[in-house]
């Protein structure tokens, strides 16, 4: 018989603050706290039908972080945003890392954002550049060398290392249309890391030459759409 998962729980408490400040600039700040209780953690399989699979329930955890903004938008339509953010994720399972807390998967501690919009004649062109800490990960500390065992791989901690440092920027064109019967429609061209940057997805240390070797998916993906309204 299955035993029967609990359902996974979270309080959230914020505290934020907006002002109007001078020449036209908009600020926003804002602080949160945020626990879990009743957590699950699923890992990935690799050659299988069932792509994830549940290691352990249970768990808890907890984000605490601030939010920094700015805006200011101008008579033309254009518009800046600037954005802060930084947050602390930790995790904790009983029959994971030993039952020590750890950073959260996919948790960046810092990110930035810039945003700006703004109309050229009939056009709308859009751009934001983000920078952010690289997830956390698990490699291993060091290789230990034995005589009479094999060689094996010393891991300090789950997510006990760092990605490099993430940044990209993206880019889109846009024209919206409108037909003599009034129907509306947008034209939009986009392109997604705009300067080919190779973010590392994952790494893989090479001990002997003491170098890392770090492995990107993505560079630069254009994409196109076509949005048309019906009335």
């Amino acid at each position: 018989m299955e035993k029967e998962e609990k359902i996974s729980q979270s309080q959230r408490f914020n505290l934020g603050y907006n002002n109007n400040l001078v020449s036209g600039w908009e600020g926003n700040v804002e602080a949160f706290y945020q626990s879990f209780t009743n957590l699950s953690y699923y890992s990935i399989i690799d050659n299988s039908d069932q792509y994830y699979s549940l290691e352990a329930s249970g768990g808890e955890g907890y984000n605490y972080g601030m939010e920094l903004s700015l805006s200011k938008a101008w008579r033309n339509k254009s518009n800046l945003q600037l954005g802060y953010t930084w947050i602390k994720s930790e995790r904790q399972y009983e029959n994971i890392n030993n039952g020590n807390s750890f950073r959260a998967d996919y948790g960046r501690e810092h990110e930035l954002k810039i945003q700006f919009i703004f109309p050229y004649k009939k056009l709308l062109i859009g751009s934001q550049w983000t920078m952010a800490s690289g997830f956390p990960f698990t490699i291993p500390n060091a290789v230990v060398h034995s005589n009479l065992l094999r060689n094996y791989n010393y891991i300090s901690g789950k997510n006990n290392f760092s990605l490099p440092l993430y940044h990209r920027l993206d880019l889109s064109i846009s024209r919206t249309l409108e037909s003599k019967k009034g129907r509306k429609s947008i034209f939009s061209f986009n392109l997604f890391n705009a300067y080919n940057r190779f973010n590392a997805d994952h790494i893989i240390p090479d001990f002997p030459s003491k170098k890392i070797k770090k492995i990107s998916n993505f560079g630069v993906v254009p994409s196109f759409y076509y949005k048309l309204y019906i009335k």
